[in-house]
């Protein structure tokens, strides 16, 4: 039974008084009643006794709330909600949700790294999340919502000036932690699903160019002899250098690198461990005999768990390969806006592969690409010059295309016919076929003189037969020549 009442209390004089605010009874999960107090109209106290009803309701029934009746529980004042939950009327999982959101996201970061993430990937999902949150000025799960959470995401572009694909980045992170709270029963729905990335432009991508042979080889005889920058002397970023082009590695693994992960021998090798890499799968990189002996060198005395190169901060490496390629020489930016930075390394190493012959098994493997499409639409670079090669190998068609420059001048000398461009080669191996047939020369001199006189360019020519009326030519019928304004190519192969 539910009902509402306002209590009653003696005041010191000893006259009995009601309390200002309402309350309500109803029986609990348990069997026993409990009362909740709620607000001082009388209206709002009844809606509050129904909706009360529909959760005890629910959690005897073992269903969870809808998020609407759910997100009005997390909206309550503490000491109702705490009653709720006291009572049994509320789970405790739901209860959950209103703990300050920054130790919701501490347990998600956590929940990232025992899933084998990277500590980089963790700590920047999560960051992103509450970089989020923090802008939309909320501090508790229930108060999240979508339209906080899109003007947030505008606040952030307009403090950090991040560009529609860096806001899709946070949108990510925030839609992902939103996920693990509705999986680990925190939350009933999502409040951000409903919203989309933001609109990027393709355009304004880095598109990344692979280095040419010789501009590596500039690069890396530069650095060797140059100055300190950052953490690593010269003769050791180019080593690093080396070891990218050469293995395809990620600047993230090389950061990560030990002596322990390099084996010298026959077959020199790096053992990654999956921990390291980006899909979390152990690998084996084969090395050069060459190379494998330069990093062997440079670790002679190192122990077996130090790190290979000491890089410093990502943003010290980044610096540092812009003036090694400012000293070499080497343009960041080519005129079709494709830039050159320390992942166009990995660009550089599959490109080469690509064109020393690997097939796309191989070079997926070498990638260590879950999908091909992304090492041949993205990793793989075709320069003009390739193309070139590649035209250049084609079937030849035309055979008159290889003829001297001296023959084609000696053709219109002889004709005096200025031929159209595009028919010029029919017409002059159909000369070389008939030089020695009188009466197409003296045919083609009477049409070059009328060519002259009118000044009208002849588009082709050539010689038929008038055929019976049942298609089959006449024994000893003669040959007669004739005009075509509208020349197709049986007519070019009539006169061949």
């Amino acid at each position: 039974m539910a009902y509402i009442f306002k209590p009653t209390y003696t005041n010191k004089h000893g006259k009995r008084l009601k309390l200002k605010h309402y309350y309500v009874a109803l029986d609990g999960p348990s069997g026993g009643e409990v009362r909740i107090r709620a607000y001082t109209d009388k209206t709002a106290t009844s809606e509050f006794l129904r909706k009360v009803q529909r959760l005890c309701e629910l959690n005897v029934a073992g269903l969870r709330p809808d998020p609407e009746l759910l997100r009005w529980a997390l909206g309550l004042a503490k000491q109702q909600f705490n009653k709720l939950v006291k009572s049994g009327i509320l789970d405790k999982e739901v209860a959950d949700a209103t703990k300050p959101l920054n130790d919701h996201i501490d347990e998600f970061e956590a929940h990232l790294r025992e899933k084998q993430n990277t500590e980089r990937h963790a700590s920047q999902r999560a960051g992103r999340a509450k970089a989020v949150f923090i802008a939309a000025n909320v501090a508790k799960f229930s108060e999240v919502t979508a339209d906080k959470v899109c003007d947030a995401l505008v606040q952030l572009k307009r403090e950090r000036n991040l560009t529609a694909k860096t806001q899709n980045y946070y949108l990510s992170a925030t839609k992902q932690f939103c996920k693990w709270m509705v999986r680990r029963g925190r939350a009933a729905a999502s409040p951000v699903e409903c919203l989309e990335g933001f609109r990027t432009n393709e355009d304004a991508n880095r598109e990344r160019r692979p280095l040419k042979p010789v501009e590596a080889y500039q690069l890396i005889e530069v650095v060797r002899t140059g100055s300190r920058r950052g953490c690593l002397p010269g003769h050791e970023r180019a080593l690093l250098y080396v070891l990218m082009l050469e293995s395809g590695l990620r600047i993230s693994e090389m950061r990560r690198l030990t002596k322990r992960m390099f084996h010298f021998g026959e077959q020199p090798h790096i053992d990654l461990v999956g921990k390291l890499t980006k899909n979390h799968k152990s690998a084996l990189v084969p090395l050069r005999a060459a190379t494998a002996n330069a990093v062997e060198q440079h670790l002679e005395d190192a122990t077996e768990d130090a790190v290979a190169f000491q890089m410093g901060t990502p943003n010290t490496m980044t610096k540092a390969f812009a003036s090694d390629l400012a000293d070499a020489g080497i343009p960041r930016q080519d005129s079709a806006g494709r830039v050159v930075d320390l992942h166009s390394l990995r660009h550089t190493f599959v490109t080469w592969a690509h064109d020393g012959g690997a097939n796309v098994r191989e070079l997926t493997d070498l990638a260590r690409h879950s999908d091909a499409r992304l090492t041949i639409g993205t990793y793989t670079h075709t320069e003009d010059a390739a193309r070139r090669r590649i035209i250049d190998r084609l079937p030849v068609l035309l055979e008159s295309v290889h003829k001297p420059q001296d023959e084609v001048a000696s053709t219109e000398a002889t004709t005096g016919i200025n031929i159209n461009s595009g028919l010029q080669s029919s017409l002059q191996s159909a000369v070389g076929q008939h030089e020695k047939n009188r009466e197409f020369l003296s045919a083609y001199k009477l049409l070059s003189e009328l060519n002259e006189r009118s000044r009208i360019i002849p588009q082709t020519l050539f010689k038929s037969k008038k055929p019976a009326p049942n298609g089959v030519f006449r024994a000893g019928q003669s040959w007669r020549w004739r005009w075509d304004s509208n020349p197709h190519m049986t007519d070019l192969q009539s006169v061949a």
